[in-house]
């Protein structure tokens, strides 16, 4: 092993030379190996001289910890100019062959886990983005106002997610998002700017007629659903109602005491001035383990009364109001009539 390190360590980094040592020797050649190096480099300096403490490893990721404690030595070597004694082999089926083709995978696959961490920095950088909603079309409210130092690492080696060309007389794109936007002059047109943007692309734009249309529907839509009911109090107009429309709020009353009774909560609710159409017993919408400890009811009154009856001063804390929540209409039957 220290034959194998000794010619390879001045043309290999030690990135790739690492490795190959903790794939190819075991650990007791690795502890021999280095005992024996650290004896060498203790009679070499000589004494007075104090080297780097160099411990005994264990435990999980041994083999690492003596390849680098065996390099850091071999670059104190190499630093001191040392003579340390000439390492030589005397198995040769024990020093690993390193070639060109084996060189190149290893830088490879180096590279492979730079860009898949550099990759997953950028979709981290991405969600966050899309999570708190950035308006790129906004001044101030780019990435990099608030996150100038995450975006810093990615200015110029990562490639860009989409490039379009944009006239730069007409640009509208400001100066506050530099990290966002990069803009370089084309060299084959210099009235022409290439804009790269790294983090979405930009919406299709609606047309003022679009807009207008979408505006109309949900006007329409509002109107369908909304109704208008008369106020007037003249009794000699001509055109009188049929039939007397009295509007009702609909409130459920729940966390009530389980001794409580609908004749209690209505003449509690009368002595409030609050006339209650009708009261009777419902489920709670309390968690399952405490629906049997409390009441609920379901409370009708004049619309009128409702925001005194959804007053919080006049129920015991702990009590709960909601506006009750009707079913929908069953959808009719085809061959049904």
């Amino acid at each position: 092993m220290l034959c194998f390190i000794k010619n390879n360590f001045d043309k290999l980094p030690c990135s790739e030379i690492k490795p190959v040592l903790c794939n190819f020797y075991d650990d007791d050649e690795l502890v021999a190996a280095k005992e024996t190096l650290h004896k060498a480099v203790l009679n070499a300096v000589g004494d007075g001289t104090t080297l780097p403490r160099l411990p005994k490893r264990q435990g999980d990721g041994k083999s690492k910890l003596i390849v680098d404690d065996i390099l850091k030595l071999f670059t104190i070597i190499d630093e001191r100019k040392l003579d340390v004694p000439r390492f030589v082999a005397e198995e040769l089926s024990r020093i690993p062959f390193v070639n060109a083709d084996s060189i190149n995978v290893l830088a490879l696959a180096k590279k492979l886990d730079f860009l898949e961490t550099r990759l997953h920095s950028v979709e981290q950088i991405l969600s966050k983005a899309v999570i708190s909603g950035v308006d790129d079309s906004v001044p101030g409210t780019c990435p990099a106002d608030g996150d100038s130092a995450a975006f810093g690492a990615f200015d110029t080696d990562f490639p860009p997610l989409l490039t379009v060309k944009m006239n730069h007389q007409n640009s509208d794109f400001g100066t506050s998002c530099d990290d966002d936007i990069r803009s370089d002059v084309d060299t084959d047109n210099a009235g022409w700017t290439k804009v790269t943007r790294r983090y979405r692309p930009d919406q299709p734009r609606r047309s003022t007629t679009q807009s207008a249309q979408v505006q109309r529907r949900q006007e329409s839509v509002q109107k369908k659903k909304s109704k208008l009911f008369g106020t007037a109090h003249e009794s000699n107009s001509a055109i009188k109602s049929g039939v007397e429309i009295v509007r009702k709020a609909v409130v459920h009353v729940d966390n009530l005491d389980a001794n409580c009774t609908p004749e209690l909560l209505k003449d509690y609710l009368l002595s409030k001035d609050i006339n209650v159409v009708s009261c009777y017993k419902t489920k709670s919408w309390l968690k399952d383990d405490e629906k049997e400890k409390v009441t609920a009811f379901r409370v009708c009154v004049l619309a009128d009364q409702r925001d005194k009856l959804m007053d919080g001063s006049l129920w015991s804390k702990g009590i709960i109001l909601r506006d009750w929540k009707f079913k929908g209409k069953p959808a009719p039957q085809h061959g049904v009539h």
